[in-house]
């Protein structure tokens, strides 16, 4: 699996968090979009929610 197959099932696993009203969003966007040689902060996760929410990729 690609980092992008990983990115894109992180963001539909991010989606359902974001729709399912869970909290400390950023601090799992940012563990969901870590791998081994990618470090993803928690201010990235925060800008990785906004382009998911802005971009309608969590529309239902």
């Amino acid at each position: 699996m690609t980092y992008e197959d990983k990115a894109i099932d992180a963001a539909r696993n991010q989606c359902g968090a974001i729709n399912g009203g869970a909290q400390r969003l950023d601090y799992f966007a940012a563990q969901r979009f870590t791998y081994k040689d990618v470090t993803t902060s928690k201010a990235q996760g925060n800008q990785i929610n906004k382009a998911l929410r802005e971009g309608g990729f969590c529309e239902a």
